[in-house]
């Protein structure tokens, strides 16, 4: 029954797109994520992103981006996050190393940045055929993120190739 209502809870409670919550409801999701629960954990890190506390964004997302008992990736979506931190230096020290393992943690889903990292040597030894082939992967749409962000990646890629 505690399961059900949680999943209930969820649905609900979902994120918009825009990532607020209202006071209410950020007050509910973090005493669920304090609990542990993941999908909490990555709607908080989304709402504090969103209201550029990133120093709560990050760590709530390395919190949901710790391994589980049966997850020892943890959470895809926290680990692209962290990834795209460090490799912007988003309020972290840039650090290429610490992105491509994000990456590489986030499975299929980080190719495309993954990619990037390959393509321009950050973090990894540079190979533009293995990033060009990651970045494809990232692309196709078994991994769509919904907001072509890996297609962006893919395409930047292809035209820094060619040279246009």
């Amino acid at each position: 029954m505690k399961k059900v209502i949680l999943l209930l809870s969820l649905i609900v409670l979902g994120v918009s797109a825009d990532a607020q919550l209202t006071e209410g409801r950020l007050q509910w999701a973090i005493k669920q994520a304090k609990r542990g629960y993941m999908a909490f954990q990555v709607d908080v890190a989304k709402h504090y992103e969103y209201h550029k506390d990133y120093t709560q964004a990050i760590y709530w997302y390395k919190m949901a981006a710790a391994p589980r008992k049966n997850d020892s990736y943890g959470s895809t979506t926290a680990n692209i996050a962290l990834g795209k931190f460090y490799y912007e230096g988003i309020h972290v020290p840039q650090d290429y190393s610490k992105a491509v393992e994000h990456f590489r943690r986030a499975g299929g889903f980080g190719s495309a940045y993954l990619g990037r990292c390959y393509y321009y040597g950050h973090g990894v030894p540079q190979d533009k055929t293995k990033g060009l082939e990651l970045a494809r992967q990232g692309a196709s749409p078994s991994y769509d993120t919904g907001i072509n962000e890996s297609k962006l990646i893919y395409n930047k890629l292809i035209n820094d190739y060619y040279g246009n």
